[in-house]
């Protein structure tokens, strides 16, 4: 592998970490990987170990010897710009946090650091000129926009406690709230009774049972305990309700009522935060309907139960294009001059 280049590096940074390295020309040439590397997720230790293994990756997997470049505690192969997208990213503070962790990393004096955040690169992946909206509902629940003049604006994604509408451990405490409510006579009998009990390996009669696993999985919270796990505690319980959402658009696509009525109120936000933005980044101004990205397990499931019922109250945005990737969005603007 020649090195006598200036090379670029796109990241997507969330709960997982994606590295994508190009050649001055544009391609693609080598990939890391790495599990979660956001610092709101895993805290700044971890995010510095899995960021930098997965940039070591991508330049070996490219054919770069990265064995003698730790050895000599040297300067990363003539990198001229890295771009991470990292999820909880919007505030200038989070921007200098991430920069302060890139120019740990020996990417030499030159090198240009963009940071911004996971929505902005789906968003950039997905649509040529970065004019539109994503939609990103998976571990994450948030609708970003760019219009004209690079006006943007973001709705939802407040956090697991605020509203993360479109989540999929919202989806899971919605599925929960309907179970209890069906128990004590306030809601009507569903499916969801059984994918509880089934997930949760508890008696379906025993409602209580319900209610204390849950409030189980949030033990550690406000007890003192470390940062660490507090992390820990905070992504158990999300992860634990995010299990349950494949099983609702199952349920919701076999007929259960109150499967799709969750569903229904979920897309109705969404469909919201989508109006919203739109609004607020100036894309209703433009002639033609506006660009939408879907990114995320569950707009991208295979059940597509939520991503139908959006698209039935978005009449007037153009056909979704389906990101897989930030990281290309993330290497788009580090290509952009």
């Amino acid at each position: 592998m020649v090195n006598e280049k200036d090379y670029y590096l796109g990241i997507e940074s969330g709960s997982r970490t994606v590295v994508l390295l190009a050649d001055p020309d544009g391609f693609t040439i080598g990939r890391g990987i790495g599990g979660a590397s956001a610092y709101s997720l895993v805290g700044r230790e971890e995010c510095n170990q899995i960021l930098f293994q997965a940039i070591l990756a991508a330049f070996a997997s490219a054919g770069f010897k990265t064995r003698d470049i730790l050895a000599s505690e040297g300067t990363l192969p003539l990198v001229k710009t890295v771009c991470i997208g990292m999820r909880g990213v919007e505030r200038p503070k989070d921007e200098a946090t991430v920069r302060r962790i890139l120019t740990e990393f020996n990417l030499g004096d030159n090198a240009q650091i963009k940071v911004t955040s996971e929505a902005r690169v789906v968003l950039e992946a997905g649509i040529p000129d970065g004019i539109g909206v994503a939609v990103l509902a998976g571990e994450v629940g948030l609708t970003f926009g760019q219009g004209p003049g690079s006006k943007t604006a973001q709705a939802a994604g407040n956090g697991y406690l605020l509203g993360d509408e479109g989540s999929s451990h919202y989806l899971g405490l919605q599925v929960v709230k309907a179970v209890l409510r069906a128990a004590d006579g306030r809601g009507s009998a569903t499916a969801l009774t059984e994918l509880v009990a089934r997930e949760w390996k508890i008696d379906p009669n025993r409602p209580d049972l319900v209610e204390k696993h849950a409030y189980d999985l949030l033990n550690g919270l406000g007890t003192g305990g470390n940062k660490a796990t507090l992390i820990t505690t905070v992504a158990t319980f999300k992860q634990t309700l995010a299990l349950l959402a494949p099983g609702l658009e199952r349920l919701a696509a076999k007929g259960d009522e109150v499967a799709g009525q969750i569903l229904d109120g979920c897309a109705e936000e969404v469909a919201q935060a989508v109006q919203a933005v739109i609004k607020k980044s100036g894309l209703d101004t433009l002639p033609a309907p506006t660009p939408l990205v879907l990114s995320g397990s569950i707009l991208l499931s295979s059940a597509g139960e939520l991503k139908q019922r959006l698209l039935a109250r978005l009449p007037d945005v153009a056909e979704p294009v389906l990101v897989l990737e930030a990281a290309e969005g993330a290497l788009k603007l580090a290509l952009a001059q």
